[in-house]
């Protein structure tokens, strides 16, 4: 079993609140491998999965949803935008992770 799963399993219990980000594992020239943020659903989180487990569990509790990634010419690498005129698009990426997020729960949650 990965680890993950474990961790969940132990967890799930007592969980009265998650923070959703998704990231996925980037080989630099300089620092090697490190932990690279992306928009939720695009990196390597087993989001299905976990969010089954907690539907699952009987989970019900607030969900905090990171947007703390680069968008290109819009932000900088923890989704803070570069200048004002580009909130619009800051918001817009963040409506996609909302709109991501909604979609999973639609799934895992069904039928519960």
């Amino acid at each position: 079993m990965e680890g993950w799963r474990i961790a969940a399993n132990l967890v799930m219990p007592r969980m009265k609140m998650m923070a959703a980000k998704d990231f996925y594992w980037q080989k630099t020239d300089t620092r090697g491998w490190r932990e690279t943020n992306c928009p939720l659903g695009e990196g390597m989180r087993h989001y299905k999965d976990f969010l089954r487990m907690a539907a699952e569990a009987g989970f019900h509790g607030p969900i905090s949803l990171h947007v703390e990634y680069a968008i290109p010419g819009v932000s900088d690498d923890q989704g803070i935008a570069l200048s004002r005129e580009k909130d619009g698009e800051v918001m817009a990426a963040a409506q996609r992770g909302l709109d991501t997020l909604r979609s999973l729960l639609r799934e895992a949650y069904k039928g519960t």
